[in-house]
């Protein structure tokens, strides 16, 4: 008769191993992505606010950036830490951190986005958005979400934690 205390022997299978992990290369390919862009945006500020070409009439666009474009912008960059940290696996500044930023970025994706364009009639980047526009907008910041979500929550393995108890490691 077998001992009903004991625990009967099974075989542990270890599906993947999480110390190894291997980001998909999309991450890195978005990571670049937003790079060029933010790029672009800080040599187009720089471009219409210097005076290059306002020397001509023809040639004035007339847009005028505010404050909440730059506060958008470093959400953007902070944004890029985030999305470096995802597609090559490191740690950037702390969990914690990214955990509050995640739900910072959603309200923050909101009220930019949708509100000012639309409610209020605060212009982004210099323009009022059109719905269309806005709607282009949508399919980017859903992924940022996600990256953000990911990289703050799931990835327990990069910030040495337990992914059952939460302990640090």
């Amino acid at each position: 008769m077998e001992n009903p205390y004991q625990a009967p022997d099974s075989k542990l299978v270890i599906k993947e191993d999480l110390t190894s992990y291997q980001p998909s290369f999309i991450w890195k390919i978005y990571f670049w992505f937003s790079v060029v862009g933010a790029i672009l945006i800080v040599a187009f500020y720089a471009v219409l606010n210097s005076g290059i070409l306002n020397s001509d009439d023809e040639f004035k666009f007339g847009i005028d950036f505010n404050w909440f474009d730059l506060f958008d912008f470093t959400f953007w960059l902070l944004l890029l830490l985030a999305i470096y940290g995802l597609a090559w696996s490191k740690k950037t500044v702390n969990r914690t951190f990214w955990r509050i930023y995640f739900y910072l970025f959603i309200v923050w994706s909101i009220i930019f986005t949708v509100m000012f364009p639309l409610v209020f009639k605060i212009p982004n980047y210099g323009e009022i958005s059109t719905v269309k526009e806005l709607l282009s907008e949508i399919p980017f910041k859903l992924i940022d979400c996600y990256l953000l979500y990911r990289y703050s929550y799931s990835m327990n393995f990069l910030w040495g934690e337990n992914k059952t108890s939460g302990e640090t490691q």
